[in-house]
């Protein structure tokens, strides 16, 4: 079978295509989406040289930073340290057409600041000592360098630490999440995978195409610590990968970060090989011609697939006009047009209403719900320490064991809130596209005077065409929920708790101040969760408006292009059926192409 990427550039390079897509497609793609230039040579440059974005993943001072250095710097560009180092994600990527090797920081507010890829003018940006709490308002930093990995179309992130000091920094890596086409986790020997480490994993792992784990070595590790450590780490992601229907890795790669960081410094081969670092390179290279690749190429064709249909639909359209009586025709547009006009503003007035019912029903679970769930979940965490003989605890072993506790009870709690607000938001998007389907369609204002031939009987059990949309514009906001909370279930909130009363040795101390402590704690989760269910309406409400409002605009433009198709006096009729009759056959082939892709 030929190469799909090679069929995909056979397609895209074509003149036929080419000239299908100025006259079919480019023009009726919506500006927006348009302004990073030709879509047609934008896509086929993906596929020349595809990106495949890869995060390096775990809990703060694993050696994130480090591996990065050994892979991609050969020397410490990215600041390493003891204390939390990455506080805001540094991307490193090859320098594109037209740009130099260099850095850039990218502000929240937009700004973009061009800096020298040195390690001290990055630390001032990514160190926690230097941007606490990222103060600076910093979004992210753009690393462009040269590097052969880089060359070959990969992209890498640096996340700030999962169980960093920040609830800020964890949040981060969250979003981050998102956009990655594979994940590094990077984990440690001693002590191998801790609850939280665990937590994010069974979070963090269904969300990411593709990934690989790294177990770091440090050369104060006996052999019994790594082998037992090994097993632990192949063991907890097997009861992950079971619960969470993701794939178990064949192997846990171990890599001494700091003796490939030291042999890639000194460009000695045999202890980056000894390292285990050349075996994980490999590893790495195998994405880029792997699931990833074909995903990429498969999302190519589907999206010109989809283009195509919509432009056989325009040739349809005015080929049957040629061929037809235009003041029938004509007659019959205006009519239809008119009733959309009146359909218009009943639309507008049903979408308002169907928001504030979707207002009414977040609000209950703010004023009702959240409250009650919130109190038994604290009762829960207390009961449970109360039955633990904590004297008998080390302060480590106390304060794991609440975190824990908290993690466990809090992130049931997490779990059924982000139930119930997808529970709401679908409801909200059945009801809306109940509505919305009565609005004509291009199709049943059209279909029997435009489309000759036989039409086929509509499946009275399918989505209708807004349905879809809606579904479309929300169904990602509704699978990955709020984003602050969904790290951990609360875990992170624990640091707080166990900080607070960690100075305490007896009994009855730990367990007067434990009450307090956990009630202050489960004010900070309300707050924090109420905010999140807002921000999760806000977020549904837009795309709901924004897909209404591109719909609406499409279909008004689609009025417009078939009144200008109506109001036309075509020259040579019979050449032009000709011509748009073999325009016509040259697209069912452009699709099958894409289909064999």
């Amino acid at each position: 079978m030929q190469d799909s990427g090679k069929i995909l550039e056979m397609i895209l390079e074509s003149q036929e295509f080419y000239e299908f897509y100025s006259e079919f497609i480019a023009p009726s793609i919506d500006d927006e989406k348009d302004k990073s230039g030709d879509m047609r040579e934008n896509y086929l440059q993906k596929v020349r040289s595809p990106e495949c974005r890869m995060a390096i993943l775990g809990i703060q001072g694993s050696g994130k930073s480090s591996l990065l250095n050994a892979l991609l710097f050969q020397d410490e560009i990215l600041p390493v340290a003891v204390e939390e180092t990455t506080c805001i994600p540094t991307m490193i990527r090859r320098p594109y057409d037209g740009e130099e090797v260099g850095a850039e920081v990218h502000y929240l507010d937009g700004k973009v600041e061009e800096v020298p890829l040195k390690r001290e003018f990055l630390a001032k940006i990514v160190d926690n000592k230097y941007n606490p709490s990222n103060i600076m308002g910093a979004a992210y930093v753009l690393c462009k360098m040269e590097s052969a990995l880089l060359k070959e179309g990969f992209v890498f992130v640096d996340l700030p630490g999962v169980g960093s000091l920040t609830e800020q920094n964890e949040e981060t890596t969250m979003k981050f999440l998102k956009d990655t086409n594979v994940g590094i986790f990077l984990l440690r020997t001693v002590p191998p995978i801790t609850q939280s480490e665990a937590g994010f994993i069974r979070i963090a792992w269904p969300m990411i195409q593709d990934s690989i784990f790294v177990q770091n070595l440090w050369k104060e590790e006996s052999d019994d610590e790594i082998k037992s450590g090994m097993k632990h780490n192949e063991g907890v992601l097997a009861a992950i990968a079971e619960e969470r229907g993701a794939q178990m890795p064949q192997n846990i790669l171990p890599v001494n970060v700091s003796m490939a960081l030291r042999a890639s410094m000194d460009d000695n081969e045999e202890l980056w090989t000894n390292a285990g670092a050349k075996e994980l390179r490999k590893s790495i290279r195998q994405q880029i011609r792997g699931d990833f690749v074909n995903r990429l190429h498969q999302n190519t064709a589907a999206f010109f697939t989809n283009q195509i249909v919509r432009a056989r639909r325009r040739i349809k359209e005015r080929l049957q006009v040629l061929q037809s009586d235009h003041e029938q025709i004509l007659e019959k547009f205006n009519e239809e047009k008119e009733r959309y006009n009146e359909h218009k503003s009943e639309l507008e007035n049903k979408v308002i209403s169907h928001c504030q019912e979707f207002r009414d029903r977040i609000n209950d679970l703010k004023i009702n719900w959240l409250p009650d769930e919130l109190n038994e979940s604290v009762k829960r965490v207390i009961s449970k320490i109360e039955e633990t003989a904590v004297e008998n605890f080390k302060e480590e072993d106390f304060r794991q064991m609440v975190r824990e506790e908290f993690s466990n009870v809090f992130q049931v709690t997490y779990k059924e809130l982000r139930e119930q607000l997808s529970k709401c938001a679908s409801d909200y998007v059945d009801s809306l596209s109940a509505t919305l389907q009565n609005m004509a369609s291009l199709d049943s204002l059209f279909g029997d005077e435009l489309y000759a031939g036989k039409k086929e009987k509509k499946d009275p059990n399918a989505a209708s065409g807004w349905s879809i949309a809606l579904s479309g514009g929300v169904a990602p906001l509704i699978l990955t929920g709020p984003a602050g909370w969904s790290i951990l279930g609360g875990s992170l909130l624990a640091g707080g708790i166990v900080r607070w009363i960690s100075g305490a040795t007896a009994r009855k101390r730990i367990l007067r101040g434990l009450r307090k402590a956990i009630n202050d704690s489960k004010n900070k989760v309300k707050e924090d969760m109420l905010n999140e269910i807002s921000v999760f309406f806000d977020s549904i409400v837009s795309s709901i408006q924004q897909t209404v409002h591109q719909e609406l605009k499409y279909y008004e433009k689609e009025l417009e292009r078939i009144e200008n198709l109506l109001n036309e006096e075509e020259e040579n009729q019979e050449q032009l059926v000709i011509e748009l009759e073999e325009k016509l056959k040259n697209s069912k082939d452009f699709i099958d192409f894409f289909a064999r892709v």
